[in-house]
């Protein structure tokens, strides 16, 4: 199911709900500041027991967007930092008996931004 980023989702506490899957959500890295982190997009999901999140990021042709999920307190626990125009897939496993809470973490590493520094999740 198609998505779009709604901002403001650049901190946890106010991180964009995904609750249907399979998603696709487009977004952009829309800050102005050029430098690592200036524009970070979290995304929340409940995570099932027993259930795997796979999380793949298309940056634009010439970005490079890094994928990380994060646990319930925004410690990393899967990660993805490939080079310009490349694919990151990031993927953590509930391997507990009760959902969890989850985010997905895009932020910027080099590149476009603005309108046409886009992404697909």
């Amino acid at each position: 199911m198609p998505l779009g980023e709604a901002e403001p989702n650049n901190a946890l506490a106010i991180a964009q709900p995904v609750s249907v899957f399979p998603s696709q959500v487009s977004g952009a890295m829309n800050s102005p500041v050029r430098s690592e982190r200036s524009d970070t997009d979290y995304f929340r999901i409940t995570l099932p027991a027993g259930r795997t999140l796979r999380a793949e990021l298309r940056p634009n042709a010439s970005s490079d967007y890094n994928l990380e999920i994060l646990d319930v307190n925004g410690a990393p626990i899967a990660s993805s930092a490939l080079g310009t125009g490349q694919v990151d897939i990031a993927s953590s496993t509930n391997t507990g008996g009760v959902p969890i809470t989850v985010y997905v973490r895009i932020s910027y590493a080099s590149g476009i931004k603005g309108p046409n520094g886009t992404y697909e999740l």
